[in-house]
């Protein structure tokens, strides 16, 4: 599995825009940066905190090992008095799911992870509990649809099935949502 080294804000590729840390996006809505901007994460992975009052929904975890991630999250959870009541993890690659043993072992508590099953070919995480979703699941919250990379905020995306993605982009326009919040900006 490719996982590279955490990486400095410097390194967000030229021509992107600068992006804080954490943003509220919407009263629901708060986007936490994965502190990992490179080539292929743009400015960094985005990882959401989603609800109201004390718990939240976090959609996706970072990469591993990141202390810089983990203190972002655990500072906006503080702020707002919240906890995380349950993981959803959008996808496999490591900037997205790599982040769930490290939180776990911070909050030392048994959090829900949902995700779908892998179509790779490659195992599963059997160290992790997952509670498998099916294709075509998804978290609608305010009339904003949550889901893995099929777009991204700006730049080009990288994909291997030219038709699938196109699938995938339609079915994105027949949801008709207010808001659309990527993976990676």
């Amino acid at each position: 599995m490719f996982t590279r080294k955490l990486q400095s804000r410097e390194k967000i590729p030229p021509g992107l825009t600068l992006l804080e840390d954490v943003s509220q996006l919407s009263p629901l809505v708060q986007r936490i940066i994965g502190q990992n901007p490179g080539a292929f994460t743009l400015q960094g992975t985005n990882t959401y905190l989603v609800g109201n009052g004390t718990n939240k929904i976090l959609i996706d975890t970072g990469e591993p090992n990141s202390r810089q991630y983990l203190d972002k999250l655990i500072d906006s959870l503080s702020k707002s008095s919240s906890n995380i009541v349950a993981i959803v993890v959008t996808h496999w690659h490591a900037d997205h799911s790599g982040g769930i043993g490290q939180i776990l072992q911070h909050f030392k508590k048994d959090i829900p992870i949902y995700k779908l099953r892998r179509t790779d070919g490659q195992p599963e995480q059997s160290e992790m509990n997952f509670t498998f979703v099916e294709d075509g699941h998804e978290l609608s919250v305010e009339g904003v649809t949550l889901r893995g990379d099929c777009i991204l905020g700006e730049g080009s995306a990288i994909f291997e099935n030219l038709d699938d993605y196109m699938k995938s982009l339609r079915k994105l326009l027949d949801l008709a949502p207010k808001r659309i919040y990527p993976g990676k900006d």
